[in-house]
Formats: C-alpha cells, sequence, structure tokens
C-alpha cells in the first residue's frame, strides 16, 4: 500500500499577528496588574511610615481639616510660633523646638498635606495657612502675642500672619525669607509636582529608588525628626501641597506687601551664605544671592530694632537641619526673646 500523502494531522502555523498580538494583550494586562499593586501599596507605605513616628503633638480640627501642631514649654509672653520651610515638616525645627522650649511656649505645626496633617483641595496662600494656624491655636487656647518664627516660604506665612493678626504679633524672626522679584515663574515647578504626585500613587518613584539604589537624603537631623521628614518627603499629598503653595505664591506675595513697618517690634532677618544647589529651598531665580543679600537688608528695616545677619556656610535647609547652624538661630530666638 502506497504511503498516505494526507497532511491535514500537520498544525496550521498561527499568523505572526495574532501570535504578537496575544502577547500585547498579556502585557497590557501585565502593566495593569501593577498599577493596581502600586496604587494599592502606596497608601499603605505612607501610613505605615509614619505610623512608626507617631505625632509628638496633636492633630485638631481648623478651617475643616485635620492639622497636626505641637505645643511644648512653659506658659510665657510672647508664644513662638514656626513655620516650617517648603516642602520640610514641623520636624525640621528639631534642633530649635526642644531648646527654646526650656523658656517659652513654642508652636509647631505642619500645613496641609505635610507630616501629620491631612490633604487639602483648597487654596494653599499665605493668609490662608496664617488662618489655619490660628483657629488651630485658637482651639488649643494657645494665646499671643506671638514671636513668629518663620523659614523660606514660611517666613511668607509669618509676614500674612503679621499683616492678618497684627495686634497679635510681638516680633519676627525670618531665615531667608522669600521675595516676589527674586522668585522664577514657578507654573513649571508647581506642574512638575502633579506629575510627581500622580507617579507616587502608583509607588513608581519608590520602585524606581531602589531599583537605582537611590540613598536617602540625609538632613543631620535628631533621628526621630529624620524619619519623619524623610517620610513625608515620598508622600503624594506632600507634593500636591508644595504645587498648591507654589500657585497660591502670586496671592501670597500681593497679600504682604500690605505689611510696611513693624514699628519698634523686635525683626530679625537671617540669611544663609548660599542657597541649596538642588532647588529643594524654592523656586529662586538664577544669580539672586547677591540681590538676596541686599533684600534682607532692607526687610530688616521695617522696624526700628531691626537686625540683619548672615550665616557664613548656611543654605536654606541647612540653617535649620544642621545642629551647629541651627544653633545659631535658636541663640537669634532667644535674644529676640529677651528684647
Amino acid at each position: 500500500m502506497a504511503p498516505s500523502t494526507d497532511q491535514s494531522w500537520r498544525a496550521v502555523p498561527v499568523p505572526w499577528h495574532r501570535r504578537w498580538g496575544r502577547r500585547f494583550v498579556y502585557l497590557i494586562l501585565l502593566a495593569v496588574v501593577v498599577a493596581l499593586a502600586g496604587l494599592a501599596y502606596e497608601p499603605l507605605a505612607e501610613s505605615l511610615q509614619l505610623r512608626s513616628s507617631p505625632p509628638p503633638g496633636r492633630v485638631v480640627q481648623a478651617d475643616g481639616l485635620d492639622l497636626h501642631m505641637q505645643v511644648a514649654g512653659p506658659p510665657s509672653r510672647p508664644t513662638v510660633v514656626l513655620f516650617n520651610p517648603w516642602g520640610l515638616p514641623s520636624a525640621s525645627w528639631g534642633w530649635v523646638m526642644p531648646e527654646l522650649s526650656k523658656q517659652a511656649l513654642v508652636v509647631r505645626w505642619d500645613p496641609p498635606g505635610y507630616a501629620w496633617s491631612g490633604a487639602s483641595e483648597g487654596a494653599a496662600d499665605a493668609t490662608r495657612q496664617a488662618e489655619r494656624i490660628h483657629a488651630a491655636m485658637d482651639t488649643y487656647d494657645v494665646k499671643g502675642p506671638y514671636l513668629l518664627v518663620g523659614s523660606g516660604l514660611g517666613a511668607v506665612e509669618a509676614q500674612a500672619f503679621a499683616v492678618r493678626y497684627p495686634d497679635e504679633v510681638y516680633g519676627m524672626v525670618l531665615l531667608d525669607p522669600w521675595h516676589a522679584p527674586l522668585m522664577a515663574d514657578a507654573g513649571a515647578r508647581a506642574d512638575a509636582l502633579d506629575h510627581e504626585a500622580a507617579l507616587r500613587r502608583f509607588s513608581w518613584p519608590r520602585f524606581r529608588d531602589w531599583w537605582q539604589k537611590t540613598p536617602d537624603p540625609e538632613f543631620g537631623l535628631p533621628p526621630g525628626d529624620e524619619t519623619v521628614v524623610l517620610a513625608s518627603l515620598r508622600t503624594v499629598k506632600l507634593a500636591k501641597a508644595q504645587a498648591a503653595e507654589l500657585r497660591g505664591l502670586p496671592t501670597s506675595f500681593q497679600d504682604i506687601q500690605k505689611l510696611q513697618t513693624l514699628g519698634q517690634k523686635p525683626l530679625v532677618v537671617l540669611t544663609s551664605a548660599s542657597l541649596d544647589k538642588d532647588g529643594s529651598d524654592g523656586p529662586w531665580a538664577n544669580g539672586t544671592q547677591a540681590a538676596r543679600l541686599q533684600m534682607d537688608e532692607l526687610f530688616s528695616k521695617l522696624s526700628t530694632e531691626g537686625k540683619h545677619q548672615v550665616i557664613a556656610g548656611a543654605t536654606p535647609n541647612s540653617l535649620l537641619c544642621r545642629r551647629d547652624l541651627a544653633d545659631q538661630v535658636t541663640a537669634a530666638i532667644r535674644q529676640t526673646l529677651g528684647r
């Protein structure tokens, strides 16, 4: 018998477009699974990181938001109120607050989106922030007069507080205050932060840093405060809060123009010798160093008791976070308290 020539038993080749199309579907499904996993993991990771360092103060209601505020020290007149640098939570005062609270009542707080405070979709201009901390201190029954101490954007918020509540202000100590003429257009920086917040929702930056073995930044704060700062820096809500603060800058600068004089109230302006190279201290325009010194000197003239001091070897962030430099901040505040 002749061998059969029937070839029907042989497998029919799958067309290439069907073969690759199926693989493409699998890749899409894998990407969706990874994205959903990141979306589920990110809130858990943020919660666990901050939970490892319980808030040192209380979370109170102000302006319909949960705001974390710590009050420490003996009753005093004035009460010291600390306004944080842009992007850093109240833990950034880790060297300053314990020393000051030995002799005065000191308040440090976290604006919406920072550390233990809740997120906010509302305005984040300086006047709104001043109203929030004022309401929180009312809840805590913390009375004035207040010595306002602010760094960077926090110095703008301190000025807005002085405009909003002039009769409750004892004086001010401002570290590297932001000045409208010296700031670059913050729109692109705010858009980038919104993009970063979107990536953080899916834990992409955490995975990227793990894959690239990127070390954590070092601030030099006490260990507990350092942990809080690092945990806060990675959150979705902080990136969104920073973007909102930048978008609120035009309103903030417009509001503080109303501060024309402090009369005889104490005013100290501390200027770091240089800016942070990574731009983390704010959207400063290029080549503003000399102008910063001049504007800080001019600003100190708002009070007949005004003083201006340049801190050698300091940048805006290290001025608070490096102990030897933070000690100089503490000394300046103590001198102001003693007037």
